[in-house]
């Protein structure tokens, strides 16, 4: 990762609310995708790893919104990336 990108993951996580504006079903919609963001950092693999929390009675961004926000990227610099979920509580819940 560049100094430049470590200096906007740094500065987002200083932040204590970062909001973006999102049309979904016709509406604009307002996040706060820093409340979203459990935990954020770049692994010594230089590969971006997100805690995101989400809550069932309210709507949330997608990872790739996160990080698309957080380090400034274009649509086609996101179409590169490839998200791996590792572990989701609702998931980890369905089979009780």
């Amino acid at each position: 990762m560049s100094q430049e990108d470590q200096d906007r993951l740094q500065g987002f996580l200083e932040k204590e609310s970062v909001t973006v504006s999102k049309i979904r079903k016709g509406k604009l919609r307002q996040f706060d995708i820093r409340q979203q963001v459990g935990e954020l950092q770049i692994s010594q693999n230089n590969k971006i790893e997100l805690i995101q929390i989400s809550h069932r009675d309210k709507a949330s961004s997608k990872p790739m919104e996160i990080i698309k926000e957080v380090f400034e990227l274009t649509d086609d610099e996101v179409l590169d990336a490839r998200i791996v979920k590792l572990w989701s509580k609702q998931a980890g819940l369905s089979g009780l």
